[in-house]
């Protein structure tokens, strides 16, 4: 009995080898089988001319798959093994707003040590060549910066159809600079002064001033360009859930309640440039906002283009986030000799006049160091403009840094000037959105304008001016470009 009984132990544990083997030679197999498909799509996206040679490399690197895959990284410069390990090292939480055109963004967790980053998708046949492009000199900018008030790039995975990309954490659509100021200066027992503004003002100039030591410029400096990350926490309590509180202890809550200090974030880099980069470039920039961009930028001026230019473009942002609103402009049509290959052209130019006292109560409103600021930012000469050091001495900045500007209080019309603002710039992209629809229709030769298209847009106009809170209202013009669009 007991020989019989060794007898059928053995045959158990052979079996239980054998599956063992096979278990793992197959494992081996799968393994090697992603491998070689990862390797496949870096030669086809990166060296097209070595994908004949995928067999040839993976019995070169035979047991040492995982070795021929950092090696090709390094070689690419990439920072990862590839979309086909993706999911194994993150898992996909729920959407947020994407902040690349084209680009589909979720919250994601590293399985390794659970930090929360943001997942950007994009796929590559929905966006042109040049969205492509621009989100890949992106990711080569992002690469060469260390700075904490700087998006951090993590990973990026990239295969045929997608490109997929790991960056910090945050809500575009809560913890943007204009939303966040809008919601502070909404928010009950929080007051906004100079020095909360000062204080944002100084870790943008410190960020610039990074971009410059590293020679880049980074000529799209606007209100999308920044985020504030810490403001969208900690919020204080709001009436209705103190409905029932004594005023005494309200007071104390709001007192021991201390609102943490803002963190200012730079989130774009897609138009930052190296001074050589410029004078070697042909086409003009593709500029998100040219309320914000300096004249030089704009008339695509190759010789006045430095790093002054960006300092007009954060004068723009200071006089937005002081008063809530854009500065005037007012065109001047002026002749300009250009030089041709023939002889030298006279040529009408655009220019703008800046009228920063076109709502006397904000301007006046500010302090005198404020305006004197702002003033020598946005020249419109670039060498009388400060520098990012002269902005560093300047007597604005040096009152924030010992504390006399807490008590400079904004304009009291400053909320209402904000909420204007977010609704020109939703009114804004939507004419972008109605514009490429409009391209979209020109591609269809039998397509009509209908009545209720008409209809439609009409009553949208007629109800928001009459029930509109800000008093905005809309130019026929505007609305018949909004019906041919329809």
């Amino acid at each position: 009995m007991k020989s019989h009984g060794n007898k059928a132990s053995l045959k158990l544990k052979a079996a239980c080898s054998t599956l063992a083997t096979k278990v793992n030679s197959t494992h081996k197999a799968r393994k090697q089988q992603r491998v070689r498909k990862c390797v496949l799509d870096l030669l086809q996206l990166y060296d097209p001319e070595k994908v004949h040679t995928v067999d040839k490399l993976m019995s070169e690197w035979r047991n040492r798959e995982m070795q021929l895959l950092q090696h090709l990284h390094q070689q690419y410069h990439l920072t990862d093994v590839g979309l086909t390990y993706f999911k194994s090292k993150y898992s996909r939480l729920f959407e947020l707003p994407s902040i690349y055109k084209g680009t589909f963004c979720r919250q994601c967790v590293r399985r390794s040590n659970g930090e929360q980053r943001l997942y950007h998708r994009l796929y590559k046949k929905r966006v042109t060549v040049y969205s492509i492009e621009q989100i890949k000199y992106s990711i080569a900018i992002l690469r060469k910066l260390n700075h904490e008030h700087i998006l951090k790039l993590y990973d990026v995975f990239e295969s045929r159809t997608r490109l997929v990309l790991i960056t910090d954490l945050f809500d575009y659509s809560k913890c943007s600079l204009p939303i966040s100021l809008l919601n502070k200066s909404k928010q009950r027992g929080f007051t906004l002064n100079e020095s909360i503004i000062a204080n944002i003002f100084h870790q943008m100039l410190c960020i610039v001033d990074y971009l410059h030591s590293k020679h880049y410029v980074h000529c799209n400096l606007n209100h999308d360009s920044f985020i504030i990350e810490n403001w969208n926490q900690n919020q204080l309590p709001s009436a209705q859930e103190n409905k029932d509180d004594d005023d005494e202890e309200h007071e104390e809550q709001l007192e021991c309640k201390q609102e943490p200090e803002p963190f200012v974030k730079l989130i774009r880099v897609d138009q930052c440039y190296s001074v050589p980069e410029i004078a070697a470039k042909k086409d003009s920039f593709n500029l998100a906002n040219q309320r914000y961009a300096a004249p030089e930028i704009l008339h695509f001026n190759r010789s006045k283009i430095s790093a002054k230019s960006d300092s007009y473009s954060l004068g723009i942002l200071l006089y937005v986030m002081l008063t809530g609103m854009l500065p005037k402009q007012i065109p001047m049509i002026k002749c300009s000799k250009v030089e041709s290959l023939v002889d030298v052209v006279d040529r009408e130019v655009i220019e703008y006049e800046m009228q920063l006292d076109h709502n006397k109560l904000a301007w006046n409103s500010l302090s005198f160091h404020a305006r004197d600021l702002i003033t020598k930012l946005v020249h419109k000469e670039p060498e009388r403009r400060l520098s990012m050091q002269q902005c560093f001495r300047h007597p604005w900045i040096v009152r924030y840094q010992n504390g006399y500007l807490k008590y400079n209080l904004l304009y009291e019309g400053y909320t209402d000037n904000l909420k204007k603002y977010q609704c020109i710039q939703k009114v804004r992209s939507g004419i972008r959105r109605l514009l490429l629809i409009k391209d979209c229709l020109g591609l269809m030769n039998d397509y009509v304008l209908t009545d209720e298209a008409k209809s439609i847009v009409n009553h949208w106009a007629r109800t928001f001016e009459a029930h509109s809170v800000y008093q905005v209202v809309v130019p026929s013009h505007i609305k018949q470009l909004i019906v041919d669009f329809s």
